[in-house]
C-alpha cells in the first residue's frame, strides 16, 4: 500500500481517523475481509455485465418499486 492509503483518513468515528489499512485489520480480525472483498467483486463484476448489455433497459422507477414491494411482502420494513 502506498503512504497515502495508510494514512489517509478512509472512516472517522467520534473525530478519530480510521485509515483503509487500519479498516482492513479490522475486517480481517473480524474474519469478514474474504465476504467483503467476495462483495466488491460481485458488485464490479454485476455492474460491467450490464454496462455492456446493450439488450437490457431497466426502468429505475419499475426496480425500487419491486424492492419496497419485495421488502413489504417479507415484512422487511422498519418498526
Amino acid at each position: 500500500m502506498t503512504d497515502t492509503m495508510t494514512s489517509a483518513p478512509f472512516l472517522t468515528i467520534d473525530d478519530q481517523p480510521i485509515t483503509i489499512a487500519q479498516a482492513i485489520r479490522y475486517l480481517q480480525m473480524g474474519r469478514k475481509f474474504d465476504g467483503f472483498i467476495a462483495e466488491i467483486l460481485r458488485q464490479f463484476v454485476i455492474e460491467r455485465e450490464v454496462a455492456t448489455r446493450q439488450d437490457l433497459n431497466v426502468n429505475t422507477a419499475v426496480v425500487e418499486q419491486a424492492m419496497v414491494d419485495f421488502r413489504l411482502q417479507n415484512q422487511l420494513t422498519e418498526p
